[in-house]
């Protein structure tokens, strides 16, 4: 083998290290961007969730309860899930 041809594959190896180092780095990257989402989508899911459920259960149940719900409690409900 030539050396001017052993320095150009030498090189081309280089440059496909190099492409692939950045490659890994670049989905890594991305992972943890999809990954902080996720999380963040997790805690306004989260949220939401504790502030309607009271409200929810408490509509479903009042109908079967034999005396209804004191009116300040409900309107905590409405108020915590407006929150």
């Amino acid at each position: 083998m030539q050396a001017s041809t052993w320095l150009r594959s030498s090189r081309s190896r280089s440059c496909e290290l190099r492409n692939t180092v950045a490659k890994v780095t670049s989905n890594r990257h991305i992972h943890q961007r999809e990954a902080r989402t996720a999380k963040k989508l997790a805690v306004v899911v989260a949220c939401f969730i504790t502030c309607w459920l009271p409200f929810f259960v408490a509509y479903i149940i009042t109908p079967f309860l034999e005396e209804p719900l004191q009116p300040g409690l409900y309107k905590f409900f409405v108020w915590l899930g407006t929150l």
